[in-house]
């Protein structure tokens, strides 16, 4: 690999921690380790929300008396917390923020009951008498989310676990995978077939925690990979991102060679090259593993423009906001823009508007996701987006870093 690059046109983004990992090794250390890993002071909200909880689950372990486990508005920790929480002996009380209690749980519950756990939904969240529980197979619906099928693998060696089945159709297989991945460094040994997933005790593992948590995130990065087509005279260095990820994500840098992005491997971290690209008028993508893409994708095809269909996004509208409804809807103030009967979302971006009378102001709804995708409106539109603070979910500091790159092209200029 090359070493660190050093040039004025080359902008050193600072992307958050991968809480996609980050969560997972969490939950990992502390079913298998009965311990608590330190984290850094600036983490991401979801990261944090785990980090306290784990806390107070640590302490009240074997408690007579009914926990509290407030979530807010994490989905990762409300399912993974689901079976951490029917394999720790005591009683608990399972809760979230108004929208994150009416997301999708019920499959991940009926498949824990099946093997015994003491579990009451109630509309206020779920009731949870931990205990040991045994089971050689288990099988669950993989269709809306990918988290269920990652829940019942996190606690796979607490159980027993020999084979766990996912009901098709499986959607963000990629995540699926990159659980088995790290359990696969923390002791067990899952290998796949098809819809399969079998279950071994590995022998002489020893944890990668410390490697593995400092791993950047690909999910961030797009935004970035973004703005790189649009200002394509410099370049960006990624410190910590990995073309090896064990991150699903990664395709970010295959798929925007499309786009004249190309990503060297460096040491300790990636650096993309413009090359000049005769842009196609239609892309098509499918986004089955790839949800979290979809946003930005979408402002993408407005940008530079050209016409793009993004398939499979029926999981978008069981996100932090119904994602795809509210991405189609804020989009038609720059192109027309279709939703399909087959969940296919159609941005006609080589139709974009041109002119505007007055600024627009785009919703968030709360969702970090939406709100970093909106932000990049900007560099062609007067636009602002309300409710900004969300991205503080997935990426505290992105705004600041936002300002960092504005003020470093405005030195080069």
């Amino acid at each position: 690999m090359d070493e660190n690059p050093i040039g004025k046109n080359i902008f050193t983004v600072s992307l958050p921690t991968s809480k996609s990992v980050l969560i997972r090794l969490l939950l990992i250390r502390f079913l298998y380790a009965n311990e608590v890993i330190a984290i850094e002071e600036n983490s991401s909200e979801d990261v944090k929300i785990v980090h306290s909880n784990l806390q107070i689950i640590s302490k009240h372990t074997n408690s007579n008396e009914e926990i509290t486990i407030h979530v807010k508005d994490c989905g990762a920790a409300y399912r993974f917390f689901l079976s951490l929480l029917a394999v720790t002996k005591g009683k608990w009380f399972l809760t979230g923020n108004e929208r994150l209690l009416t997301r999708p749980i019920a499959p991940l519950i009926k498949s824990l009951q099946s093997i015994g756990a003491n579990i009451v939904q109630t509309p206020n969240g779920i009731h949870i008498i931990g205990n040991e529980l045994v089971a050689s197979e288990i099988e669950i619906e993989s269709e809306i989310t990918s988290q269920w099928a990652s829940s019942l693998l996190l606690i796979a060696k607490k159980i027993h676990l020999k084979k766990l089945t996912l009901i098709p159709p499986i959607n963000s297989l990629t995540y699926i995978t990159l659980t088995c991945n790290l359990l696969n460094l923390n002791g067990l040994n899952i290998h796949q077939k098809e819809n399969l997933f079998f279950i071994k005790t590995a022998e002489n593992t020893q944890s990668t925690f410390e490697i593995t948590n400092r791993e950047k995130d690909w999910s961030s990065a797009i935004f970035w990979y973004t703005l790189a087509t649009i200002y394509n005279n410099y370049q960006f260095y990624f410190p910590n991102l990995s073309l090896q990820s064990l991150q699903g994500d990664k395709i970010i840098a295959s798929w925007f060679q499309n786009f004249g992005i190309y990503s060297q491997g460096v040491e300790n971290g990636i650096l993309t090259t413009y090359r000049f690209t005769t842009l196609n008028n239609f892309y098509e993508f499918d986004l089955a593993n790839h949800p979290d893409l979809a946003m930005v994708l979408a402002v993408l095809a407005i940008l530079l423009p050209f016409n793009l269909s993004l398939k499979n996004l029926k999981t978008l509208n069981y996100k932090e906001s119904e994602r795809l409804t509210i991405l189609s809807n804020s989009l038609t103030h720059f192109a027309p823009t279709e939703v399909t009967n087959d969940h296919q979302l159609i941005i006609y971006g080589k139709q974009r508007f041109t002119t505007f009378e007055q600024p627009i102001e785009l919703n968030s709804h709360e969702d970090h996701r939406l709100a970093i995708a909106f932000s990049l409106l900007s560099c062609r539109y007067p636009i602002s987006v309300k409710n900004k603070s969300c991205v503080k979910k997935s990426y505290p500091t992105f705004w600041n870093e936002l300002a960092e790159f504005q003020n470093f092209t405005k030195n080069l200029t």
